[in-house]
């Protein structure tokens, strides 16, 4: 026969089941409100981005409860990752503008936005990228009073790089594992180095869009004259438009 569960586990278990409720629905509004703003700036290519999301489970909850000697309750109320989005974008440049149309998209919405810029000023470890945590208030009723969300927004080397780094460095400590840490520092600055070569490679030879006066309603555009005959499609051109736009050509 299965093992009875404490009661305090069950109690935890229960309140973690009516938090997951919420975080769903938080974490769809966000990351419509997240594609929303990016789509927002009208070209595709302004941010390229690939975005992936997750809920903190209740096995991560309860380690991190008994890590810190605290109940579930206050891990689930006080923790700023319960849902976790990472946008991976491909240029040093588009990191830099997600962070800040989606940080002014969310505060739209009267939302609590810290940003961490770990990009200017990265970690001791080497970790490279821009972090917005978001707060979420919930009603008088909740179990919670707000949930935390935290988006990362990363480089692709350095997406790649702290994804090494996760494997690498999260062992038991010792000397090896300080060697390692030393050489990913090292590896995480040429990574930072060959982030900034890209984007000035970016500025330098990105092709700048001229776009063209859209005509209004009322107007006929006017044939381009083709050989010594354009004088007569230029004429045609302007009997039709006296004739059927009420003489708005100009």
């Amino acid at each position: 026969m299965p093992a009875t569960q404490a009661p305090e586990k069950v109690a935890a278990q229960a309140l973690y089941r009516d938090v997951r409720r919420s975080l769903e629905a938080i974490l769809s509004g966000i990351r419509r409100d997240i594609r929303g703003a990016i789509r927002s700036l009208g070209d595709p290519d302004l941010i390229r981005y690939e975005l992936r999301w997750r809920i903190k489970r209740f096995g991560s909850v309860e380690r991190k409860g008994r890590e810190r000697a605290k109940p579930v309750s206050e891990i689930l109320a006080k923790a700023e990752d319960l849902i976790g989005f990472r946008a991976v974008c491909s240029n040093l440049q588009d990191v830099q503008r997600a962070a800040k149309v989606i940080a002014a998209a969310l505060r739209l919405k009267h939302l609590d936005v810290r940003v961490h810029d770990y990009v200017s000023r990265p970690k001791f470890d080497g970790y490279r990228a821009v972090h917005l945590v978001v707060k979420v208030p919930l009603g008088p009723n909740a179990p919670v009073p707000q949930i935390g969300c935290e988006i990362q927004i990363r480089k692709l080397l350095q997406n790649a790089w702290a994804e090494q780094s996760r494997y690498d460095l999260y062992k038991p400590t010792g000397a090896e594992n300080s060697r390692i840490s030393v050489a990913m520092r090292r590896l995480s600055a040429r990574l930072a180095e060959a982030d900034a070569k890209a984007n000035q490679l970016r500025r330098d030879f990105a092709r700048r869009i001229k776009g063209r006066r859209p005509l209004s309603s009322n107007r006929v555009q006017e044939p381009r004259p083709v050989g010594e005959k354009g004088w007569q499609w230029r004429k045609r051109a302007r009997v039709f438009a006296k004739r059927f736009c009420c003489g708005a050509w100009r």
